[in-house]
């Protein structure tokens, strides 16, 4: 189905949806005050020292989050594989 353009958002009562965001898919494995953020092909993402940073929270056990890491700011990948490549500058 070919793009077009819309006046407004789509909007109905009768239908449920949600907005997409495109980020990394990646799990967060936390254990001993450590996180480690892996990618869906079993990769480290080392670019999110940050991320792993706030998940250092005491869990118990060895606790696993499934979930998207995306640039909150833009909700879109372009915003998010720039933030990756300036943090990846820095180094």
């Amino acid at each position: 189905m070919p793009l077009s353009r819309r006046p407004a958002p789509f909007d109905h009562p009768e239908w449920i949806f949600e907005l997409k965001y495109d980020g990394f898919r990646s799990l967060a494995v936390i254990q001993n005050n450590r996180a480690q953020l892996i990618s869906r092909n079993g990769h480290p993402f080392n670019s999110f020292t940050e991320l792993r940073k706030t998940l250092r929270v005491p869990y118990p056990g060895k606790t696993v989050l499934d979930g998207e890491i995306l640039d909150e700011e833009s909700c879109c990948f372009g915003g998010l594989n720039k933030a990756v490549s300036q943090c990846a500058e820095k180094r």
